[in-house]
């Protein structure tokens, strides 16, 4: 498959937007600075600031507006709030839970291993079904934690440490947007921003994002329903 790779500052840049959700589903905010609740689409009369961080449930997926907010294209659809109703834009939406315990955020240098381990036990272990668990050469391990949404790989060899998680029926934005909002500090955010990299395929979708922090980050799309995340360090025995 050709690919075009372009360098870009998150805030130019589009993703592809369709929207999956359904009706009665509960949502997730993952924008840092909170979601509009408007009266109507795009330009309607804010009625309040939803907090990131807090769910919100679809009363109607029929009326879809296409827009493209920031660097996000998604669409506008009818929610409900707290016992208020209105439309927000679904690009900062998220059928996974938004990182909000401080396990769960960067506080080390550009770090990102800790907190997906501790976003993963935390919000996603609810669905645990089993664990695998294979001995390597030289004594080390790879572990692969099975629930329901997808798999946690992580294994330990000498001179590197590597973490995948696997997730189906979601978006690559939503797994960009989630890294994201382990950084509370808004210099590390931008730093995060900044040195992604954006890959499209020849259909001028996004299907690979490359983040170098103090690890290799990889964002890939494998399949429509299938997203992995690759975070590669050169530091050994970090906890298996």
């Amino acid at each position: 498959m050709k690919r075009i790779a372009i360098i870009l500052i998150a805030s130019l840049l589009s993703f592809e937007g369709f929207s999956n959700f359904d009706k009665g589903q509960v949502l997730n905010v993952i924008a840092p600075s909170g979601l509009r609740l408007r009266v109507s689409p795009q330009v309607g009369k804010t009625i309040k600031i939803i907090p990131y961080g807090s769910t919100i449930t679809v009363i109607d997926e029929d009326q879809i507006i296409e827009d493209q907010v920031d660097w996000v294209t998604g669409n506008w659809i009818k929610v409900s709030y707290e016992g208020d109703i209105g439309y927000v834009f679904d690009g900062y939406l998220s059928d996974f839970p938004a990182p909000q315990s401080m396990f769960e955020k960067n506080e080390f240098d550009l770090d990102l291993i800790y907190p997906i381990e501790a976003w993963v036990e935390n919000r996603l272990m609810g669905t645990y079904q089993k664990t695998d668990t294979i001995l390597l050469d030289n004594q080390k391990y790879r572990t692969v934690q099975h629930f329901a949404d997808g798999k946690f790989i992580k294994e330990d060899k000498e001179h590197m440490y590597k973490v995948e998680l696997h997730l189906t029926n979601t978006r690559i934005m939503d797994v960009y947007q989630i890294l994201q909002a382990m950084f509370d500090d808004k210099y590390k955010r931008n730093t995060f921003n900044t040195r992604s990299i954006f890959i499209k395929d020849e259909n001028g979708d996004i299907d690979m994002i490359k983040i170098q922090l103090d690890d290799l980050i990889t964002i890939r799309r494998m399949s429509p329903d299938h997203i992995r995340l690759r975070i590669l360090s050169s530091e050994s025995g970090c906890g298996l």
